[in-house]
């Protein structure tokens, strides 16, 4: 069957930053203020996308570019292009099918979304998809529902956890205080206790330690990942703790404003943690050639917030769908331009200026 055109390509949104400001005139000032909200005064946000412009790569020629193929596995699932869905909260503001759209979405471009589980649908009605998702987590005051949760996921088909640990506390967010509050969050003191009902619980109150970590490892029987981890010594303790990767991230800029942004860290983690560890980056990531630039710097796979949310806004299913087809379009681009066939030759060595060699 003959694939439908791309929804967003059909409204002349050719770029990341096209379908951005098309989202702007889509969502409701609410949804667009909640979406873009950063810590205090934006310096971990605009950092990101500096530190991202910032890295030049080697243009090459004459090299044999003809068969490109930017897939790469991770964790047993092969992706078209090493791009996944980040677990944004506030969906349902953006889009009514809101987490449902955005698995859909992946899904038809070859990839997969971690969804929050701060989220608009249940994860009974996300399973009911029959497609791959990841689960993300956040710690909640009750240590036994936090492994409840991770279960109850797990059960019902996600293929990943993904425990967010970068929010014992809520950064000081510049649109919170004037009322904007997370969806579904009454104050940051509610918490919805019943597991069972199947209804996400959305609030952390008391932060966890390292000697937790060990629990959610020993409960969690797919591949378990944090996220918001920064440091290098953070993530030697994750490896040696016994999960299975990390996610390296800011959280969008929202959480500490004088943090470096995951570019910028990336070599120094994946120093500390080998070649073997998994880690996925995120951050301002708007072109394919940014994809390159993380995956040089040692990430494994980048992972999209607000983008997946514009498309959300501007084609439900088919726009997520689309976000990821032009990062895949802009990242052969890419490999062809700098010289690389697949993902494997995607490495330091790309980057300019080369090392000096004796």
């Amino acid at each position: 069957m003959a694939r439908a055109e791309p929804y967003i390509l059909s409204q002349g949104l050719w770029t990341i930053e096209k379908i951005g400001a098309a989202a702007r005139t889509m969502m409701s000032d609410e949804a667009w203020y909640y979406v873009s909200d950063v810590a205090e005064d934006g310096l971990a946000a605009a950092r990101e996308r500096e530190a991202l412009d910032s890295i030049l790569l080697r243009q090459r020629v004459m090299t044999e570019v003809g068969n490109i193929d930017p897939s790469v596995e991770l964790f047993g699932q092969s992706l078209a292009v090493p791009v996944i869905a980040s677990p944004t909260s506030g969906q349902g503001m953006v889009h009514r099918e809101a987490e449902l759209a955005v698995v859909r979405g992946c899904a038809a471009a070859g990839s997969i979304a971690a969804v929050s589980n701060a989220s608009e649908k249940s994860a009974s009605q996300i399973a009911a998809e029959g497609l791959p998702w990841w689960q993300q987590v956040y710690p909640q005051s009750d240590k036994g529902i936090t492994l409840e949760l991770i279960e109850h996921s797990i059960k019902l088909g996600a293929s990943a956890i993904v425990l967010t640990v970068d929010v014992p506390v809520l950064g000081r967010r510049r649109n919170l205080p004037a009322g904007i509050a997370p969806p579904g969050w009454s104050s940051i003191d509610d918490l919805l206790e019943d597991v069972a009902s199947d209804q996400n619980l959305r609030v952390m109150r008391e932060p966890y330690t390292w000697a937790d970590l060990g629990d959610f490892r020993e409960r969690s029987s797919v591949p378990l990942l944090l996220k918001g981890v920064l440091d290098p010594e953070d993530a030697t303790r994750a490896r040696d703790a016994g999960v299975d990767g990390i996610v390296v991230s800011t959280h969008g800029g929202r959480q500490l404003d004088a943090a470096p942004s995951a570019v910028e860290v990336l070599p120094w983690i994946r120093d500390a943690v080998g070649d073997d560890f998994v880690l996925i980056a995120d951050g301002s990531v708007r072109r394919g050639s940014h994809v390159l630039r993380l995956i040089a710097r040692g990430a494994n796979a980048v992972a999209l917030g607000r983008p997946v949310l514009w498309g959300l806004a501007c084609g439900g299913a088919d726009g997520v769908r689309d976000v990821v087809e032009i990062l895949k379009a802009e990242v052969i681009t890419t490999m062809a331009l700098t010289g690389c066939q697949c993902m494997q030759d995607v490495g330091a060595d790309i980057q300019w200026p080369p090392k000096h060699r004796t």
